[in-house]
């Protein structure tokens, strides 16, 4: 095919290479694989997506809008899970660092009452 020659004697330039998307995305748009120096390059695979997304039927645009949804659903989920162990976390390291005060606060011979009360501990906690 024509292509292949100016895709091997395509420059390293920016400019040149998104000029060879745009004159030959059609190529790319059916399924043609992209070289690696196009693909390399920063924006032209996310601009290939995009133009497929916009020729595919509508069926097909239904059909990558709900995988994209999906992805998005997955990593809002995780960032939820990861923000609700954190937290988590936080409050037991909190919980155990009272405890090891209140030992200590013991240890050096303060009475339990007021250990409790500067801790805020229950008694069960002691």
């Amino acid at each position: 095919m024509a292509y292949i020659g100016v895709i091997r004697g395509l420059k390293k330039f920016h400019q040149e290479k998104w000029l060879h998307v745009l004159k030959f995305g059609d190529v790319y748009e059916s399924g043609e694989e992209l070289p690696e120096s196009l693909n390399e390059e920063e924006g032209i695979p996310m601009a290939l997506n995009e133009m497929r997304q916009a020729y595919a039927s509508s069926e097909v645009r239904e059909l990558i809008e709900a995988r994209r949804k999906a992805a998005h659903d997955e990593a809002t989920r995780l960032a939820r899970a990861r923000r609700q162990g954190e937290e988590a976390g936080e409050a037991k390291g909190r919980a155990e660092s009272k405890q090891e005060i209140a030992r200590r606060m013991l240890a050096a011979g303060m009475s339990r009452e007021v250990v409790i009360e500067l801790t805020g501990l229950t008694a069960n906690d002691l």
